[in-house]
């Protein structure tokens, strides 16, 4: 009977995929922190507002009631 011995396996990858999936968490969470905010701005836009900035009262409501996911 002969004793086999196993090397160690190498460094693991699985902290930095982790890692990485931490931080694209982090970006489109965000991302969609953002979007909230900008959404809510523009809600409380009025029309000179609106007009300063090239955009219609259709092409705003549209853009308002979009959910956080949506770009």
């Amino acid at each position: 009977m002969s004793l086999s011995f196993k090397s160690a396996p190498a460094v693991s990858l699985v902290p930095s995929i982790e890692v990485s999936r931490l931080a694209q968490f982090r970006e489109v969470f965000g991302l969609w922190v953002q979007r909230t905010r900008e959404r809510a701005e523009l809600a409380q836009c009025d029309d000179r507002d609106l007009q300063d900035m090239g955009v219609s009262r259709a092409t705003a409501l549209a853009e308002i009631r979009k959910p956080f996911w949506r770009e």
